[in-house]
């Protein structure tokens, strides 16, 4: 009979974080009677508790860090699906802050190019106001990407906007940056909406007729198709670079 610890980065005070976990773990394999039972602790900002039973007698639990002071409530959730356990454990979850995005720079000054887009934006949405909204330079993957490029990205609550750094490059043109800042700020004015089906649509068509409207739309697209291949590459060399 086994319990095993893992803890996922940004998991504050990791040795209590591990020893709460631990302890987690016997309760759980105690009271249902399992031989293994793995716990991964994560600092999630949504999804806070989620587990499954590969097989009768084992169980993998994956646990937000600030559930780990009530085991009998995460016991009764996962063993009974306990409503008001449930309950008592989303008044603990403490999401934590969205890491600020890197500001270095290279080539392209992100706080300089987003001046002409949060201008544009402010005619475009008034009533949101996209100078709240950070933007930086994600990080660089530490997979190749195959046949396509997220090249920015907008998430966390409240939202942080990430570029990708393949962009920060002499060989791109500062107005694509610029563009690639406004669809991502648009984002953040025009949010996703869940239609009569049930489905989740994140271009909706005030977004898409707020992206058209940019003056640069039609060469954002053209110069995207054309270069977005040399963009994979130069991020796969890297990839390669550093996994020797």
């Amino acid at each position: 009979m086994s319990v095993g610890v893992r803890l996922r980065s940004g998991v504050p005070e990791p040795g209590q974080s591990w020893d709460a976990a631990r302890a987690l773990g016997e309760r759980l394999r105690s009271a249902l009677g399992l031989r293994e039972v793995a716990v991964t602790v994560n600092a999630n900002r949504s999804r806070m508790l989620a587990w499954k039973n590969p097989t009768r007698d084992t169980l993998r639990l994956s646990v937000h860090h600030s559930l780990l002071p009530a085991p009998d409530d995460v016991l009764a959730v996962v063993e009974h699906r306990d409503a008001s356990a449930l309950q008592r454990l989303r008044g603990l979850h403490r999401p934590s802050a969205p890491k600020p995005p890197a500001l270095t720079f290279v080539h392209h000054d992100l706080a300089a190019v987003r001046v002409a887009e949060d201008a544009r934006l402010a005619v475009i949405a008034p009533a949101f106001d996209t100078t709240t909204v950070p933007v930086g330079w994600g990080r660089w993957p530490t997979r190749p990407p195959r046949r396509s490029l997220r090249l920015g990205s907008l998430g966390g609550s409240p939202p942080v906007a990430r570029i990708h750094p393949v962009l920060d490059h002499d060989s791109v043109p500062s107005w694509f940056v610029g563009f690639v800042i406004f669809h991502e700020l648009l984002h953040a004015a025009f949010p996703p909406q869940t239609r009569a089906s049930g489905r989740r649509s994140v271009h909706t068509a005030a977004f898409s007729t707020a992206e058209r409207s940019h003056v640069r739309f039609a060469d954002a697209a053209l110069w995207e198709e054309q270069n977005v291949s040399r963009l994979i590459r130069r991020v796969q060399s890297r990839v390669a670079r550093l996994s020797r």
